[in-house]
């Protein structure tokens, strides 16, 4: 078939089929109801100091999950750099 305008701007491979673009949209609806359960819980918190829960889990987490997420990140990081 011969290329018309059509396909040179937006190939035929990359259309999204109505499946695509249902599950896209319910994707987007799922974060943002995430985002707004999230928001209301936290109106309903008590706690004054919202930031120091946001910022420091309450400072309730432990060492462990902490120097794990501090080891990975680190590891990231020095990946990215190394391939670049």
């Amino acid at each position: 078939r011969p290329q018309t305008q059509e396909d040179i701007v937006m190939p035929e491979a990359a259309h999204l089929a109505p499946v695509d673009i249902v599950l896209l949209v319910l994707y987007f609806v799922a974060v943002a109801l995430v985002g707004l359960w999230t928001y209301a819980k936290g109106k309903r918190s008590t706690n004054t100091d919202a930031t120091d829960e946001f910022f420091l889990a309450g400072r309730s987490m432990g060492w462990l999950p902490i120097g794990l997420s501090l080891f990975v990140s680190n590891i990231g990081s020095e990946h990215l750099v190394g391939l670049a």
